[in-house]
Parts: C-alpha cells; sequence; structure tokens
C-alpha cells in the first residue's frame, strides 16, 4: 500500500508530506484547489511522461517521493531482482522521481536508478487506476475484451496463443512476400531473363577486377620499358653500335700506345670501359628477355577491364552483380516450382495456424465460462449500487476481417483470439438487451464501471494493490451516491482504497478524510494537503452539501452522515439492502 508520499515543488504544490493508511481513504477539495496535484504525484511514480509543465514556476526541480509497503513481499521480489537487481527488505520500496525545469526525469527505486518503463512495470505490483475516463474507455467496444480478459484468468494461455500468432504472422509476412516478388518476376520475367543472361554471360568472380587492374598496371608498364629496351637494342646492335665503336677505339689505341708512353693509360681504360659496357649489354639483355611483353595480352586485359568497369557502374561492384545474378535465377527458377524455402514456410505456417486454431479455441471456453460468471456478478453489484432490476451479459462473436486479423481458412483471428467482445445492458425488465455503448448513461457507466472493478478486486486481487478512484461519481448523487460510498468501503476490507470525489455521501463512508485547499501567499498560489479531524471532516462535509454559504441544517445533515458513515464504518456488516 502507499503509505507516505513527499511532494516537493510540484506544479503549485510547493511543499508537503502526507501519511496514509489502509481501508477507505478520500480526498476532497474545491474545484481547481489542487485535487488533481496528488494524482499526478502518484502517476509520477507510476511512470507517467514527465513534463516541464510538472515543475512549480520559479524552481529548478520537481521531487515526488513515496514509501510503498508489500505485506505479501514475497510476491514481488523475484520481479525486482530479475528486472533491476533491487532487493527489498522489510517489505518496503522507496520510489523518488525528479523532474528538472526543462522536462527531464530520473527515477530512483530504494535508491538505486532505474528506467521509466520499470517504473511502469512495477506499478502493476502496488497501483490500480481506475478514472472518469474509465466510463469513456466502456463506450469503446474494442475494449470491452480486455474487460472480460481481466477476470478470466487466461494469461498463460493467451501467452502461448500470441506467440504462435506472431509465429504465425511472420511467416504469413514472408510468403507474401515471396509472392509478391514472384508476381513482379511474372511481369517483367522478359527483362529478368535477358539481365540474368547478362550477368552470367560476364563470368563474374569476385575480386577479379582488382587482379585485373594489378596485372594491367604491370603490362602497361612493361610495354612502357619494352619501347625503351627496344631502342637501347638499336644503340647496341645498329649501324653503328656502341660495341663495335670501343672495339675500335681500342684497337686503334693498340696501334698507338708504342709511340707515346702516355696512351697506354688511356688504352687501359678503353679495355675496362669496354669490359663494362660489355657486361651492361649482357644485363640488358637479360632484363629484355624477362620482360615477356605480348601486345595481343593487354589488349585482351583492356576489353576485360572495361566490361567489369560496365557491371560496376551499373550494380554498384562486382559482388552485388554476383549477388543479383544469384538472386533472379533463383527467383527464375521459383517461377516454375517453388523454391526450397517456400515449401518449409508452408509447412511451418500449416502446423502453426492448426495450433492457432486450437488454442483460440481454448481462450474461447474459458472466455465463455468466465462471462457468464462476470455478467452475473456485475449485475449482483449493480443491484448494491441501486440499479436492481439492471443486467448485464457479454456477446460474443466470431472476428471479423480488419487490417490487423489474420485469416486462417474461413475464420479471421486477431492478437487476442477469434472473438468480438461487446457488453450488452438490460436497465429495466422486459426491455431486453441491448449494446452499452448505445443505450447508457453517464451516471449508469460510473455504477457499471465501479461494479467492474468490485468483482475484479473480489477476484482475488493482491492485498498489497492500491486502488485509486478518481472521480468515479460522475453524473451520480442521492441514494446512488451513498451506495457507491458504502461500495468502496466495502472494498477497503484488507486494501487500501481511494477515492477523490465531490459527493459528500461518497465522503462520509471514508476511514481517513484528506482536503486539499488551495491558497494565495506572497501573490504565489499553491495548495495544501491536509489529513482532517473529526471536526474538520463535519466541516468538509458540511462544504461539500452547501457549497459557498453553509447553513446550519446543512451542517445538522453534514453531521447526519457523519454519524452514518462512524456507524458503518465500525460495523461488520454493510446496511446496502436498507438504503
Amino acid at each position: 500500500m502507499l503509505s507516505r508520499i513527499s511532494i516537493s515543488d510540484l506544479a503549485i504544490v510547493p511543499e508537503a508530506q502526507v501519511e496514509f493508511d489502509r481501508q477507505f481513504n478520500v480526498l476532497t477539495g474545491e474545484t481547481g484547489a489542487g485535487k488533481s496535484i496528488l494524482i499526478e504525484a502518484i502517476s509520477l511514480l507510476a511512470g507517467r511522461k514527465a513534463s516541464q509543465d510538472d515543475v512549480r514556476q520559479g524552481s529548478e526541480r520537481a521531487l515526488v517521493e513515496a514509501q510503498i509497503d508489500f505485506v505479501q513481499p514475497e510476491k514481488i521480489k523475484d520481479f525486482l531482482m530479475d528486472s533491476a537487481g533491487i532487493e527489498i527488505e522489510d517489505g518496503t520500496l522507496i520510489l523518488r522521481r525528479w523532474i528538472g525545469k526543462d522536462g527531464r526525469s530520473k527515477a530512483f527505486v530504494n535508491e538505486k536508478s532505474c528506467t521509466i518503463s520499470f517504473l511502469q512495470a512495477l506499478s502493476k505490483h502496488w497501483l490500480d487506476v481506475t478514472s472518469q475516463h474509465g466510463s469513456q474507455m466502456l463506450m469503446d467496444e474494442a475494449n470491452h475484451i480486455y474487460v472480460l480478459d481481466d477476470s478470466s484468468k487466461l494469461e498463460k494461455e493467451l501467452e502461448q496463443y500470441q506467440q504462435t500468432f506472431d509465429q504465425v504472422r511472420d511467416i504469413d509476412s514472408k510468403l507474401r512476400e515471396i509472392d509478391r516478388q514472384k508476381q513482379k518476376a511474372k511481369e517483367e520475367k522478359e527483362f529478368l531473363q535477358y539481365q540474368f543472361k547478362e550477368l552470367k554471360e560476364s563470368k563474374l568472380v569476385e575480386g577479379e577486377l582488382q587482379e585485373i587492374e594489378t596485372t594491367f598496371q604491370k603490362a602497361k608498364h612493361g610495354e612502357k620499358l619494352a619501347n625503351a629496351f627496344e631502342d637501347i637494342h638499336r644503340q647496341f646492335y645498329g649501324e653503328r653500335d656502341v660495341v663495335s665503336s670501343l672495339g675500335s677505339i681500342t684497337r686503334q689505341l693498340e696501334k698507338i700506345s708504342d709511340v707515346d708512353e702516355t696512351l697506354a693509360g688511356l688504352l687501359e681504360k678503353s679495355r675496362d670501359v669496354e669490359i663494362l659496357v660489355d657486361d651492361l649489354k649482357a644485363q640488358l639483355d637479360q632484363y629484355r628477355g624477362s620482360l615477356g611483353i605480348d601486345h595481343s595480352e593487354i589488349e585482351d586485359l583492356n576489353q576485360r577491364m572495361a566490361t567489369l568497369q560496365k557491371v560496376v557502374r551499373k550494380y554498384g561492384s562486382i559482388e552485388a552483380a554476383i549477388e543479383k545474378r544469384d538472386g533472379i535465377g533463383k527467383l527464375l527458377a521459383s517461377l516454375e516450382d517453388d523454391s526450397e524455402e517456400e515449401v518449409l514456410l508452408r509447412d511451418q505456417l500449416k502446423r502453426l495456424e492448426k495450433e492457432l486454431v486450437l488454442q483460440a479455441e481454448k481462450l474461447r471456453g474459458l472466455r465463455s465460462a468466465s462471462a457468464v460468471k462476470l455478467s452475473k456478478g456485475i449485475s449482483k453489484e449493480l443491484s448494491s449500487l441501486g440499479m436492481s432490476q439492471a443486467k448485464v451479459e457479454f456477446l460474443m462473436e466470431d472476428a471479423t476481417a480488419s487490417g490487423t486479423t489474420l485469416q486462417c481458412g474461413s475464420r479471421y483471428f486477431h492478437r487476442r483470439g477469434m472473438d468480438t467482445v461487446r457488453i450488452q445492458f438490460s436497465p429495466n425488465p422486459g426491455e431486453g438487451f441491448r449494446l452499452l455503448s448505445s443505450i447508457a448513461s453517464g451516471g449508469e457507466l460510473s455504477r457499471i464501471l465501479l461494479a467492474i472493478k468490485c468483482v475484479s478486486i473480489e477476484q482475488g486481487q493482491s492485498p498489497d494493490v492500491t486502488f485509486l478512484f478518481d472521480e468515479v461519481d460522475t453524473g451520480i448523487g442521492g441514494e446512488t451516491a451513498e451506495r457507491l460510498g458504502l461500495q468502496m468501503m466495502k472494498l477497503s476490507q484488507g486494501r487500501q482504497v481511494f477515492c477523490v470525489t465531490h459527493l459528500a455521501q461518497v465522503a462520509c463512508y471514508a476511514h481517513h478524510h484528506y482536503r486539499v485547499k488551495k491558497e494565495v501567499r506572497s501573490a504565489r498560489t499553491m495548495a495544501n494537503i491536509e489529513k482532517l479531524s473529526e471536526k474538520q471532516r463535519k466541516e468538509e462535509l458540511g462544504r461539500m452539501i452547501g457549497g459557498i454559504s453553509v447553513t446550519q441544517p446543512m451542517m445538522a445533515h453534514a453531521q447526519e452522515l457523519f454519524d452514518k458513515g462512524v456507524l458503518a464504518t465500525q460495523s461488520e456488516t454493510f446496511p446496502l439492502h436498507s438504503l
């Protein structure tokens, strides 16, 4: 249960700390006094999205902190540890939420930082909110299946069904895509055949273009070398070749070397040069022979590289072209026969569809049994709320085709089964049942909503869950309001119930009464939350009855309501039958 909440600089609340008790707690105050701020504070701890509007004007940040006490902590221990590694000691959790003036927020559970999505998941273990918008929810028939399922205890079966449903949907989606590609391929078959032929004849190999470019560069340089060596060769072996010229010079020096002894040195140098040139010639001949340049091979490389570069320009890369070629080939082959993948998917789909049908039929059986019990329970609760002749029943029909359904054979399935659920309502005997959305008034919807919640609570929700009713008494008054107060008091036995109300007939049956009051201090508007004493409770009841001007008769009525409430809260039975 929610044992304590502290608020700092939230909206128009500068500072507040309120302690709560089990049983029936009411929150009252004039319209616009700020009752919604407490609800907003609780919802922030339950994971509501924060906003910069949550921060009091002029403040850097807002803070909401609460203490949640569990009488059955073992039920939440595994969730806390598995989800966030949080330990709970003595059955107590401290939740904290900071909201900066820029709207950003941080959340902590037992001083450990956590995500907002974790707060949302955690809230299911300690909070159940029913607001006046719940009546509007009942007007939308798409929500009626959730009303029934909440009381049908089919969580395990529904989870199994949804796993199968998701598998069927995924396989169905894959097969639809394959069929779409095949249909497109049939329409483009001639072009695809041409494209496939072109790619196949290109004889593509991964990495081939890079190898050709490297070889081509070598060949290109080799041609340049070959041309140079051709010229060198002519210098050596032409009409006036270097070797013959050097030999002639040496022979002439030999003839005249005895004429002048200084020529002997020149003769020696000439002989050395001749030897060096001869050695150079031999090495150049050897290198020229190793080039092996083939002009026709260079032309072939040029042509092949041009072909591959054309493929790259068209498909982005050789690898992409190969992938395209293989994909087209596979697609063309599948036009004649189903691919191995398609055959496998169709076999899986057939098997899963059988499972889906069986699981959906099981869900229908559980819903049908629960619908009978829930209808009786709601009708009984409505009698306690002043609608003794009213009856409710659940109409179940086959789901019809929509954008979210899957078709298996002639039937349609959505993510919660094959059922369409609608609540029917009969306010008076002899009028028959008609769809709730077409005939129920606002006051009737409020009572039906409360009756549904009463049945849900009585079917065994954890005593650790706090039930919050936010102005669900809209559109009712008088005797019905008093019945509503008694009903909430009844619900609070063994658990904590909060109710935000404008009705004194409801508030008088509370075990604990809190008031929100707005006032102006130093030109600043602020709200104050306080727990009322016995005297203050009577005064507040008088205000709720009389409004601006509270007369003595009104206070007498407030005293009467207060005494009636005290008597009821001290009694072991609930006098609903006497109203």
